[in-house]
């Protein structure tokens, strides 16, 4: 109730344009700046469409038609084949070698870390968040939300109110979700919430006393030949797991083909087989508005056979194809949100 009656306030103050001092948030932004065209560490192979089976006029004729739907508003174009870069491409101004905002896509990435820390044993799909989050739970969050567990967070089945509104007027995310109500019995319902996320990216930062981008640049952005990448933190300086990350188009794609490929990178498996087929398969039904296919853990599950998506508000997709052995990324700005 506190928190809605700030966002209420937040949002009239905005109305009323009292914008000297309206944030409710003790913050400061720390984004650095992006060293411009910086080529990749470690590109990804290079391929004519041809040589992989492709006809460059197919693509020729798809980008033409995503130039003339003015909906779409693409910014950027990466299409991978067989491990290969066969076509790439951006619309004015973009370009493909500075890093794009990537909104919840990166909620997918942050689902990494999750898999490496159960490959590692240090957590369990099973484990319990008053459990992992004890010293702050009292006896009335404990009853609210005794049954919500990691899977619950990955699903997006937790039910628990507390949402992205929070950040913008909460300094303690934790706290506020920990004491929020809960929608409904856990694990029976998609509610689709930014700060299960958040959850999930406290959570790493509590059982290991590190943040999911220190984790991530140790076990997997340096094999990749990723470096260019930021992320935003919260006021208690967590990163935000389910947005706020910016990285560039072909980095994204490194990620994608990971994935593709089971968690193997040049020889070395980064994550686990099991890990990449239990988080890209479907656990719960999604409404059809959303998507007709289902969720798996923080990914979108797609049309094709076996198929994925990481997915972002306003076009930032990373598409998986495993029966084409392809993978598909898109920055843009859309005119609709999802």
């Amino acid at each position: 109730l506190m928190t809605q009656k700030k966002t209420i306030e937040f949002i009239y103050d905005i109305i009323e344009k009292k914008n000297s001092n309206i944030s409710f948030v003790k913050y400061k932004p720390e984004k650095e700046s992006f060293k411009l065209f910086e080529d990749s560490i470690e590109p990804l192979p290079r391929s004519t469409p041809e040589e992989q089976g492709i006809s460059s006029k197919y693509l020729e004729n798809f980008y033409n038609e995503l130039k003339n739907i003015d909906e779409l508003n693409v910014h950027t174009i990466m299409i991978l084949r067989n491990g290969n870069v066969i076509s790439e491409g951006s619309f004015k101004p973009y370009k493909t070698n500075m890093w794009h905002v990537t909104h919840s896509l990166c909620k997918s990435i942050t689902a990494l870390v999750i898999g490496l820390l159960i490959d590692d044993k240090v957590l369990s799909l099973n484990d319990k968040l008053v459990k992992i989050f004890e010293k702050k739970v009292n006896p009335i969050i404990f009853l609210k939300q005794k049954d919500i567990t990691i899977k619950h967070l990955l699903s997006m089945t937790a039910g628990v109110s507390f949402n992205e509104t929070g950040a913008v007027t909460e300094n303690d995310w934790v706290k506020s979700f920990l004491e929020s109500n809960v929608k409904f019995e856990p694990g029976t319902k998609f509610f689709y919430n930014s700060m299960n996320s958040y959850m999930l990216s406290a959570i790493v930062k509590e059982v290991t006393g590190r943040g999911i981008l220190d984790i991530l640049k140790e076990r997997i952005f340096k094999y990749l030949g990723i470096n260019k990448i930021y992320w935003e933190k919260c006021p208690k300086g967590i990163e935000k797991g389910g947005w706020g990350l910016y990285i560039c188009p072909e980095d994204m794609a490194k990620l994608g083909q990971l994935l593709l490929q089971k968690g193997n990178w040049k020889g070395k498996q980064l994550i686990s087989k099991e890990w990449v087929k239990i988080m890209t398969s479907k656990k719960v039904d999604t409404p059809i508005e959303n998507c007709k296919y289902g969720y798996g853990y923080h990914v979108w599950i797609a049309g094709r056979k076996n198929s994925y998506q990481f997915n972002g508000m306003l076009g930032q997709n990373v598409i998986v194809y495993p029966d084409i052995n392809m993978v598909i990324v898109s920055t843009a700005g859309n005119n609709e949100f999802f």
